[in-house]
C-alpha cells in the first residue's frame, strides 16, 4: 500500500471481513485519521484504502504592521488532509492581494494571499518637505492606491517639475514619497527717490 501498510499480511478475504490499515507519519487516511478499517463487500472493499499527503499550516502572516502579509487566517490546524481549506482575512486598513480562500491540493496549498500594506504619514517627513496635507483628517493612514494630496506651507512652493499635480503622491504597499516644496524666490523691489 503506498503512503501506509496493513496490520495484516492474508491476501484473501471473505466477505464481511475487515482489514485495518494505518498510514505513514505525514499522512492521513480519506477520512482524516491516522488509521482506517475496511470491509470486504461482494463487490469489492467498502472504500478504497488510500493514505494523502497532509499539509502543515499554510504561511500565516503574521499580525505586524511591517509584515509583507499583515493578516491572520481563521480555522488554522496543525495540519491539512487533502481538500482542505483556509480563509485568510487582513487586518484593518489592509487590502487583500489574491485569493481570501487556500485550499490543499494533492500535497500542495494552492496560490496564498498577500495583505498590502497602508501609508501612514509621518509629520516629521512633512514638516521636512514643507508639507500639510491638502484635506483635512483625523487619521493619517491611507489604502494601498490612495491618492494623497499636499500642499505647501505658507511661503513654499512646489519644486519645478513637468508633473501636472506635483503635490499629488499615491500609496504604494506601504510606501509614499513626498513631494519637496521650497521657499518661494523673494521678489526685490527697489523704490528710488528722486
Amino acid at each position: 500500500m503506498e503512503n501506509g501498510s496493513f496490520y495484516s499480511t492474508e491476501m484473501d478475504f471473505k466477505i464481511h471481513e475487515k482489514l485495518q490499515y494505518k498510514c505513514n507519519p505525514g499522512y492521513l487516511t480519506l477520512s482524516g485519521a491516522a488509521e482506517d478499517t475496511v470491509q470486504c463487500q461482494p463487490q469489492g472493499w467498502s472504500s478504497q484504502p488510500s493514505c494523502t499527503k497532509t499539509l502543515g499550516t499554510p504561511q500565516t502572516p503574521p499580525l505586524t504592521h511591517k509584515s509583507p502579509a499583515g493578516g491572520i487566517a481563521h480555522g488554522v490546524l496543525a495540519s491539512y488532509k487533502n481538500g482542505s481549506w483556509v480563509e485568510y482575512v487582513c487586518q484593518y486598513y489592509h487590502i487583500l492581494d489574491g485569493p481570501s480562500t487556500v485550499y490543499c491540493h494533492q500535497g500542495n496549498w494552492t496560490e496564498q494571499p498577500t495583505c498590502l500594506e497602508p501609508c501612514t504619514l509621518n509629520v516629521t517627513d512633512m514638516d521636512s518637505n514643507n508639507l500639510t496635507l491638502k484635506w483635512r483628517r483625523e487619521e493619517l493612514v491611507f489604502l494601498h492606491g490612495d491618492l494623497i494630496e499636499f500642499e505647501c506651507k505658507q511661503g513654499f512652493s512646489f519644486l519645478q517639475t513637468a508633473i501636472p499635480s506635483p503635490g499629488r503622491t499615491q500609496c504604494d504597499q506601504g510606501r509614499l514619497n513626498y513631494p519637496k516644496c521650497a521657499i518661494q524666490g523673494k521678489a526685490i523691489i527697489f523704490l528710488l527717490h528722486f
